[in-house]
């Protein structure tokens, strides 16, 4: 059934695809008034898409013998085009049901640190288990490089670990995550529990670069506690969570740092978390309210969803 009826400027006429569907009625019918009671529409409606393809075309494309409609030699060249014109619709809704079903194709998502070291991955690959065919390009930088990408247009997806002021940004949380205090083993504060975040001013610290949203929600809780980030003592700042840890594990300095990224190390006692300083954040997929093209990231959107 060809359930496509549109038009379509071709040669300096509008094809129009239900005019065509009532012309190769009568044609297949005979009658106008049987096409007519098979397409549902009145015998005039039938009679006038005739006529308007007769004036587009500007011939004839019908003639009446023995009071049949029979096409005229114009009209089954109409007719030979249009069933094509019809089979390539279906061949198109077939294949458009195919994909719909089993859709196919690469879908880039740029990360921040966290979310997609350690949260994205296997939400990636519970969605690759249903569907099989779709594939990832995935990048890792930093939340505000991420936030940037989305605005130009280079992903229409992106999980960052914090929200931004952007009404066009639509957040899907995907996780919750916690931050501790985070110190290496032999730090003289590991055994103690009595100490103020003003008594760790005056240790070395760590921390992720500017840009980081770790970075960022770190620098509001110690606001929140009356403590400025520049009241820390810094040491070193780098791009990666892996190298805070690094330097953490080293005695370099101490940090905040995610317990998804911290999760191995703290059981192999490598790292030490207190408890005493911890905050909670969300970890989002995000998107635009007008992605185009984004049958993919709504694939991904509906399996979250679900």
């Amino acid at each position: 059934m060809i359930l496509l009826v549109t038009q379509a400027e071709k040669g300096g006429f509008i094809l129009n695809l239900s005019k065509l569907i009532s012309f190769c009625k009568v044609v297949e019918k005979g009658s106008m008034s049987v096409a007519a009671k098979e397409l549902d529409l009145t015998q005039p409606a039938v009679s006038k898409h005739i006529k308007a393809l007769e004036d587009d075309l500007d011939i004839y494309l019908l003639e009446r013998s023995n009071n049949k409609f029979k096409p005229t030699l114009a009209g089954e060249l109409l007719y030979e085009h249009s069933n094509k014109i019809f089979a390539h619709i279906e061949e198109f809704q077939t294949g458009l049901q195919k994909l719909r079903s089993q859709p196919q194709g690469v879908l880039k998502i740029i990360a921040s640190n966290i979310p997609g070291q350690y949260v994205l991955l296997n939400i990636l690959n519970e969605f690759h288990k249903e569907y099989s065919r779709i594939s990832f390009d995935l990048k890792i930088t930093n939340s505000k490089q991420a936030v940037s990408e989305l605005l130009k247009g280079e992903a229409k997806v992106i999980a960052i670990g914090d929200k931004v002021d952007n009404p066009d940004f639509v957040f899907n949380k995907i996780a919750m995550d916690n931050i501790y205090l985070t110190l290496p083993p032999q730090h003289q504060l590991v055994d103690r529990n009595d100490f103020s975040l003003e008594d760790i001013l005056k240790y070395p610290w760590i921390l992720r670069k500017k840009g980081s949203a770790t970075r960022k929600k770190i620098e509001e809780f110690l606001i929140r506690k009356g403590i400025n980030l520049q009241d820390l003592n810094i040491v070193g700042e780098f791009e990666s969570s892996e190298a805070i840890l690094d330097g953490v594990k080293s005695g370099f300095g101490i940090t905040f740092a995610s317990e998804y990224s911290t999760k191995n190390d703290v059981k192999l006692g490598k790292v030490i978390r207190k408890d005493r300083f911890s905050f909670k954040r969300a970890l989002y997929l995000v998107t635009t309210k007008d992605y185009s093209d984004g049958f993919l990231v709504e694939k991904l959107l509906k399996f979250l969803q679900d």
